[in-house]
């Protein structure tokens, strides 16, 4: 009895009577160039995610890792802001390691990366050269020993007012390690019955135009803050 072709169930294996279809030898050889093919692109991408990928180096307001802060600092945010509750101004500060080393109504003291800032309010309009050398004197005479004017600072502003400002420089005496040239910018300026004195100090280089340049990268971060200075009302 015959069977129609149509009830067969299809298996997929060929009939016995049927013939072989067999893979051609070109057609081998081209399937096993892309296996291999594949196979090593896929090796490279897994060598390229899991190998240690160089970064740029950075030049300028790199993250740094701080030393261990003492016990009376605070580590910052970004952005850490300071308002003076007495003089009503504001400062915001970049990211640790910055850090605030002591602070009250009238201003505080931040470390930065490498030296500190310190920024102070007082009431009328005040004598700037005499504000100056109150701040020098009371740096630690025998830390700083030697410390000489250099000249004006040109462009020297707190906010947006124009400051009056002095660059001067010494030699950094540690209790323990090895001294080192520091540069100590001191500036003042007045708005609306508020005087505010900023000192400013980070290394030093002594190779550079002593006016124009010498100040360590970290005086960048310094600039930054002054530029983010916020008298009251503004």
């Amino acid at each position: 009895m015959a069977t129609d072709p149509s009830d067969a169930t299809h298996t997929g294996v060929p009939s016995a009577g049927g013939p072989a279809h067999r893979m051609g030898a070109a057609t081998f050889v081209i399937g096993a160039a892309v296996l291999v093919t594949l196979v090593g692109l896929l090796a490279a991408l897994v060598t390229w995610e899991f190998h240690p990928k160089q970064t740029t180096p950075c030049t300028l307001n790199c993250p740094q890792v701080a030393s261990a802060p003492a016990s009376s600092s605070t580590l910052m945010g970004e952005p850490y802001t300071f308002t003076s509750s007495q003089f009503g101004f504001t400062v915001q500060v970049p990211a640790p390691p910055w850090k605030a080393e002591s602070t009250n109504s009238a201003g505080g003291v931040f470390d930065t990366r490498a030296g500190f800032i310190d920024i102070l309010g007082a009431s009328g309009t005040l004598n700037p050269t005499q504000l100056i050398q109150q701040a020098l004197s009371k740096l630690n005479q025998q830390v700083f020993p030697n410390i000489q004017a250099v000249g004006p600072l040109h462009g020297a502003h707190i906010g947006t007012v124009n400051a009056q400002g002095e660059l001067f420089v010494s030699t950094y005496v540690p209790q323990s390690g090895q001294s080192f040239p520091v540069g100590i910018g001191v500036m003042v300026a007045s708005r609306n019955g508020v005087t505010v004195r900023v000192l400013a100090l980070t290394p030093y280089d002594v190779n550079h135009d002593p006016i124009h340049g010498g100040m360590a990268p970290d005086a960048f971060d310094i600039d930054y803050a002054l530029d983010e200075f916020r008298w009251a009302g503004q």
